[in-house]
């Protein structure tokens, strides 16, 4: 998610209150919105919006929940995603044990905590996400946040790919290539950059094609 993304696709409904001439008197930093009201924010324009209303400052209001149709979404506070996450993650959800790393690593919508990350990705791996056990092989292999380790890497790209994450196969297809925290086995780094590039990975394809 983004604000590059958030006009122009649908108008996204606001958890404030509308009130037409709010911003004249609210206070400047992080308005809370009115305290009450009978229209919900509608921000920023759809598709079908004119170029008047495709912009993030856009201001509309209509009647919640009355009010529906094709054209309006809503929008994500990422705090409460983050909510939503921990609980599916600790109900077993390997895939948002994974996205609640990202937000960790990044510290968006949540405080930044790079170790927390990491478990996270962990658990997302142990949990099936093969994205989750790609991240981790990644920093292990580069160094990224975790001391270097070429076969931990490998170990975890190798659960990714059985997983089905296609950059995990990829990359413990290069590191057979050049026999790094595994030993050297062309044939192998073939195999496994074939069987990223299947699954959609373009450098597993391009690897094969200097290979």
């Amino acid at each position: 998610m983004g604000t590059v993304r958030h006009v122009g696709n649908v108008g996204e409904w606001c958890g404030d209150w509308y009130e037409r001439e709010y911003y004249g008197k609210s206070p400047s930093v992080d308005p809370p919105g009115p305290a009450t009201g009978d229209d919900r924010v509608l921000r920023g324009g759809s598709w079908s919006s004119g170029q008047e209303r495709v912009r993030a400052a856009y201001r509309d209001a209509h009647n919640v929940p009355a009010y529906h149709d094709f054209s309006i979404g809503f929008r994500a506070a990422l705090d409460k995603a983050a909510e939503a996450l921990q609980t599916d993650c600790e109900g077993g959800n390997g895939a948002a044990c994974f996205q609640l790393g990202v937000m960790c690593y990044t510290g968006r919508g949540v405080a930044q905590d790079r170790v927390k990350a990491i478990q996270l990705y962990q658990k997302g791996c142990e949990g099936g996400n093969g994205q989750g056990c790609a991240y981790l092989g990644v920093m292990y292999d580069i160094g990224e946040g975790v001391a270097q380790d070429k076969i931990k890497a490998g170990q975890f790209y190798q659960k990714g790919c059985d997983a089905g994450n296609g950059r995990s196969c990829t990359n413990l297809g290069v590191m057979y290539s050049h026999g790094e925290g595994v030993t050297l086995d062309t044939v192998k780094a073939v195999q496994l950059c074939q069987k990223g590039c299947d699954a959609g990975n373009g450098a597993g394809c391009t690897s094969l094609g200097v290979m």
